[in-house]
């Protein structure tokens, strides 16, 4: 199955789900050993049309849509995921109170 074929798919079953569907990596839920950003969630095609317009899918306006640099999003994903493992653990595992000077 190709890119395209999958994308069409989750696609798909994001519409048929509702709006949208939050997909997780199993790698992420397991545990891989490195910080994966959590999750993702895939848009159906009527929400696409709200919030795009509704000529999104026209092949001019996917490819233009597809150059959009996402790598502010995902590292912001991957910042707030961590600072949430943290406050995690440090609720969880409280380190000893230092005071302080």
């Amino acid at each position: 199955m190709s890119g395209d074929d999958e994308l069409i798919s989750i696609s798909a079953a994001a519409d048929a789900i509702g709006p949208s569907l939050v997909m997780r990596s199993a790698a992420a839920v397991k545990g891989s050993g490195r910080l994966l950003q959590p999750a993702i969630k895939c848009r159906g095609r009527d929400y696409l049309r709200i919030i795009y317009g509704p000529d999104y899918d026209v092949p001019e306006n996917i490819a233009r849509l597809r150059k959009r640099g996402l790598g502010a999003k995902h590292s912001l994903a991957l910042r707030e995921h961590a600072l949430g493992l943290e406050a995690l653990d440090r609720f969880v595992c409280p380190r000893a109170a230092t005071p302080r000077a």
